[in-house]
């Protein structure tokens, strides 16, 4: 069994909540959005692609 993260969780780690929060707002990634946002999306890739492996 794997003991180590995977590399897009190791990856997220080092994602700057804060910045990535500033470009969402700087680009109005969630402008129309009720209640999936991108950090929802972002993390949601996340599970999808260690529920694969």
């Amino acid at each position: 069994m794997l003991k180590d993260k995977y590399v897009f969780a190791q990856l997220v780690k080092f994602l700057d909540n804060d910045k990535f929060r500033h470009l969402v707002d700087k680009y109005d990634g969630d402008k129309y959005v009720k209640s999936y946002t991108c950090w929802n999306q972002l993390t949601y890739a996340d599970v999808q692609t260690t529920v694969k492996s």
